[in-house]
């Protein structure tokens, strides 16, 4: 009983601790994004988009309609500011204490002593920090393009479209939000284990308890009265339990001041009290359908007890949870040696705190070419004016991305695009593309031994690339393809473009073209300041790649490609590096656009802090697993043992060796990780799988061994005296 009722409070709170992450998590989504619609204005009117002039008119707007407009600033993954409008009308928002936000004022979910705090909003528990500024504030950030409107009828938004229009498109998106990434992966896996281990031992107290259903049947009694007999001592604890928990919750909701969600957290703390009732009659109940189905003769009280098939259940469960082990065991090691591996590398990336990252938000014009066009070529002067004035870089290395395909340890997509020496002489092999500014942040060494910047071509007509001069042999071979890609991006792409606007087609020949081969020292390495890319053993970087100096002359889309993910510019001004570009944002048209900077230290940071987190995750699986697996062979070992006690004894009376006495179970535990041990290394191809088939066989045996030896014991004195296990 004991057992059950531990195992009843672990699932409960485990179910508890679900669904009220999930709950809260879903709360957070409804304050920030449920029925709101996401308005974009791409800007077009340089005099008319100034800060004061579309601050004031949303405001206006917002006030007339009854409507909240605000604009969303993720400072980092653990901070939001959000700056509105008409904070008063907006009915997600709550305010619990204090004023609402004026002047420089805000209001925010945690209470802090801070004399700018002017009040506090109603907010599930999060470690989400929110504050809520007045909208004039956005002069200090940036204007952006995007903004929130807390309601969604059409004709609000007609009216929406017609009033802004004049800045520019005004654009409308539903705010969808992913229900999956509500789900606390651990806590589910937690939830999985606990009620595994809940029916475990609820089997388990009906199989020592079944001796009772029986006489209960000689005495006549129906086969419900014998199923309240069962429960009525397991209910009267559990409810005191969920009594217990009830009150718990309140408590804990009182005292974490949550008490404007107190109904929503007591329904959901009813529905899992319910669920566990629920849980618990079925799980008795299915117990007792498999002993009664085993039938009264097949028991007799006294002798050999029922259910030998558990043998096979538990064999096949057991090969199931054992590929699942294997396969998990794989991917965290993997992992660990992934964080372990930055970790190592976090030295060498505290060198990029003041590195940022252009960060292009939702474009909307995909299939509209004439848009494209005009888009890029804002692009292209954004990388003009920043590259002069903000010395902005450029790294492109799309082809050093691992691809994880049918190998645990992945390849870099350059390896599936080209076959063999291709890879030394293809634009799709080993290139990345950098600008000028690039070779004064990471400077590479010619062969010649003469600055490189002095050997570059500035002729539009000729594309520089810098080669490691091992790869001299394939010069033939590398200028031939890279002058068909220049070609294809300079002439083809841009008469692309010229026959969707009507405008004279690029004549340009491919003889007209040429290539300038600047041949580099060999070994020497391109660090990518992108931590998905490279080689992570090499602190991210790609050493004697071909290297493609951009050339300005060719298409602007691929510049406005580049934009997207791979310009960069130095800033110190420690949180203002976005308000710094603003005005060459401004000048090129494209603040609508570009509404924050990424800081590359702090994006690697938070790529181990979500490896990390997997890693956590996986061990946890992990545990559950391997827990789950041991409870199998415990089962499988108990039920072969249970099913040939007095064979097994005759064998030990007559001096059989541990191996003889039990070679099913050994060869049975060898087969299960054997078999397993094949289909997930032919899955995962890593040698990872064979070492830990080798430890988790070595595992059972030991586990073999000391239940094995522990039910002789306990049983012998039974079967001497003929008594019923």
């Amino acid at each position: 009983m004991k057992k059950v009722l531990l195992t009843f409070l672990l699932l409960i709170v485990a179910i508890s601790l679900f669904s009220f992450d999930a709950l809260f998590k879903k709360q957070i989504a409804n304050i920030l994004y449920d029925d709101y619609k996401l308005m974009t204005i791409h800007y077009f009117e340089e005099e008319r988009t100034t800060s004061t002039n579309v601050i004031q008119e949303l405001v206006d707007f917002s006030v007339d309609e009854g409507v909240n407009i605000s604009r969303y600033h993720f400072i980092n993954e653990h901070t939001l500011h959000i700056y509105s409008s008409n904070i008063q009308s907006d009915s997600h928002i709550s305010l619990i204490s204090g004023e609402w936000p004026y002047d420089n004022n805000y209001i925010s979910n945690k209470s802090v002593i801070d004399q700018n705090q002017s009040g506090t909003i109603a907010f599930p528990i999060s470690n989400l920090e929110v504050k809520y500024f007045d909208f004039h504030q956005l002069r200090n950030v940036g204007l952006g393009g995007s903004f929130y409107l807390s309601k969604s009828d059409n004709e609000l938004l007609e009216r929406a479209r017609q009033a802004f229009s004049s800045f520019g498109e005004v654009r409308f998106e539903e705010v969808q939000t992913n229900p999956f990434l509500m789900v606390n992966v651990t806590l589910f896996l937690v939830v999985l284990f606990a009620l595994v281990s809940y029916s475990i031992i609820i089997f388990y107290y009906m199989i020592q308890n079944r001796t009772q259903f029986y006489l209960h049947q000689l005495w006549g009694y129906t086969v419900f009265s014998s199923f309240l007999a069962f429960i009525r001592p397991v209910f009267k604890s559990i409810l005191i339990i969920i009594v217990t928990g009830q009150a718990l919750v309140i408590t804990l909701t009182i005292y974490y001041n949550q008490t404007y969600y107190l109904i929503d957290i007591v329904v959901v703390s009813i529905i899992i009290s319910l669920i566990m009732l629920l849980v618990t009659v079925v799980l008795l109940g299915i117990s007792l359908f498999f002993i009664r189905q085993s039938g009264i003769d097949s028991v007799s009280l006294k002798g050999s007890p029922p259910f030998k098939n558990y043998q096979i259940s538990s064999v096949i469960l057991k090969a199931i949870f054992s590929m699942i082990l294997l396969s998990i065991t794989a991917f965290s090691f993997m992992k660990a040696l992934d964080l372990n591996q930055k970790l190592a590398n976090q030295t060498y990336w505290n060198e990029t705190k003041n590195i940022y990252r252009i960060q292009v938000g939702p474009l909307n014009i995909s299939g509209d070419l004439k848009k494209e066009k005009y888009l890029n070529d804002q692009f292209e002067n954004l990388y003009q004016s920043l590259k002069i004035n903000k010395d902005l870089f450029l790294i492109y290395a799309a082809n050093f991305v691992k691809i994880y395909h049918k190998d645990i340890r992945g390849k870099y997509l350059f390896e599936y695009n080209s076959e063999g020496e291709e890879q030394f002489y293809l634009p799709r092999g080993r290139s990345i593309v950098i600008n000028e500014n690039y070779l004064k942040i990471n400077p590479i060494l010619a062969a010649n031994q003469r600055e490189i910047l002095d050997q570059l071509n500035s002729n539009p007509m000729i594309l520089n690339l810098l080669v490691p001069e091992k790869f001299k042999k394939y010069e033939q071979s590398i200028k031939q393809n890279y002058l068909k890609n220049f070609y294809f991006q300079k002439v083809r792409v841009n008469n692309i473009y010229n026959e969707e606007l009507g405008a004279p087609l690029n004549t340009i020949d491919i003889t007209d073209l040429d290539i300038n081969i600047i041949y580099t020292s060999n070994s020497q390495s391109y660090f990518t300041f992108n931590s998905s890319l490279g080689d992570p053993k090499n602190k991210n970087k790609i050493v004697d790649p071909i290297a493609i100096i951009f050339n300005e002359s060719v298409d602007s889309s691929f510049i406005g490609a580049y934009t997207t993910t791979s310009l960069y510019f130095y800033d110190d001004s420690q949180g203002n590096a976005y308000n710094n570009i603003i005005g060459y944002l401004k000048e090129t048209r494209t603040l609508g656009y570009i509404p924050y900077v990424t800081s590359v230290y702090q994006e690697n940071n938070a790529e181990i802090v979500r490896l990390t987190q997997q890693l956590l995750q996986q061990i946890v699986a992990l545990s559950i697993m391997f827990i789950l697996s041991c409870a199998f062979l415990i089962v499988f070992v108990w039920s072969y043992y249970m099913s040939n006690a007095n064979q097994l004894y005759l064998k030990f009376l007559f001096g059989y060796s541990y191996w003889k006495t039990n070679k099913l179970l050994i060869l049975s535990s060898i087969c299960i990780y054997f078999i397993s041990g094949i289909l997930v290394f032919f899955w995962l191809h890593t040698e990872i799988v064979i070492l830990s088939t080798l430890l988790l066989i070595g595992t059972d045996m030991i586990l073999i061994y000391l239940y094995s030896r522990y039910l002789n014991r306990q049983h012998m004195g039974k079967i001497l005296k003929g008594e019923s296990l």
